[in-house]
């Protein structure tokens, strides 16, 4: 191999950093969550001795790295290149968690373009290993153009072997398209019944614009909010409620609306059936522009 997988990759906003021992304690800080493995097949890595292992192989590799925030210098998780197969010239990417406090911010697909732009300077093919169960993980790479090619037993480093999809990315799917269809959009959990599907947004590394389908079920409100971004909505079936700045109005089928940022919002569904519509936003939606209230019972 005649190329460094571990040198230092940045863009604006984030560093991915050559992973060293004495970065241990920041990284399991963020790694003893349970909900960052719920999805992935050794479910126990938030457990100190199994991480102390999964840390280990990470440093063997030498190919890990410690994902930065440049603005905060805070660790945000880890991800690695491993198995060059110098035969096929291809080479996996894998052993990617982030911590919960960085979900849904479009941060993944600006770290992987980050590595497979470097990467495809020398190698033709990228592999991924994906747990048969990660359903999150295989929509995000499905989203970057990945392809499943197979489905086998894999055992991680000191780990139980595990079933796991085998996904692919060829250079060629990089360089060639100039165009994306979003087949998997990104589903926001939700504790309200809400159906929120992002296809276009901070989940897909696109910070101006975010774009999603949404069904409100009958009886359905949230708090009020004071957005940092502009919304347009339309309503495909159903009826919505929008009170803003003291104003009530209603919009039926076929009719839409903009608010502009500033103004002081809630949404609610007070009528008998579901309310399908989409929902834009510039920039893009996220927790830190909303500006929610905390709702008073």
């Amino acid at each position: 191999m005649n190329f460094s997988i571990q040198t230092i990759l940045e863009n604006q906003e984030y560093q991915l950093i050559p992973l060293q021992q004495g970065d241990f304690e920041s990284l399991y800080e963020v790694a003893s969550d349970p909900k960052v493995w719920e999805q992935h097949p050794n479910k126990d890595r938030y457990q100190r001795e199994i991480f102390e292992n999964f840390f280990k192989g990470a440093i063997e590799s030498r190919g890990a790295f410690k994902i930065v925030d440049k603005a905060t210098g805070d660790v945000l998780g880890s991800t690695r290149f491993y198995d060059f197969d110098e035969d096929k010239n291809s080479i996996f990417i894998g052993y990617t968690f982030y911590g919960t406090k960085s979900w849904g911010k479009g941060i993944n697909p600006q770290i992987k373009k980050l590595m497979l732009d470097y990467i495809f300077q020398f190698v033709d093919t990228v592999h991924f290993h994906i747990g048969k169960e990660n359903s999150r993980s295989q929509i995000a790479l499905e989203r970057l153009g990945g392809q499943k090619i197979a489905e086998e037993e894999v055992a991680y480093f000191g780990e139980p072997t595990r079933t796991n999809f085998m996904y692919e990315i060829k250079k060629k799917i990089i360089t060639m398209k100039k165009y994306k269809i979003q087949q998997s959009p990104f589903v926001v959990p939700t504790t309200d019944g809400k159906l929120i599907e992002e296809h276009w947004g901070n989940s897909t590394g696109n910070s101006n614009i975010s774009i999603a389908h949404m069904v409100a079920p009958p009886d359905w409100s949230e708090p009020h909010q004071t957005p940092e971004f502009d919304e347009f909505t339309l309503i495909i079936s159903g009826k919505k409620q929008f009170e803003i700045d003291g104003e009530m109005v209603t919009l039926e089928k076929g009719q839409s609306i903009l608010i502009e940022k500033g103004a002081r919002v809630r949404y609610s569904n007070p009528f008998s059936e579901p309310c399908e519509y989409i929902a834009i936003c510039l920039p893009a939606f996220s927790m830190e522009l909303v500006n929610r209230e905390e709702e008073i019972i």
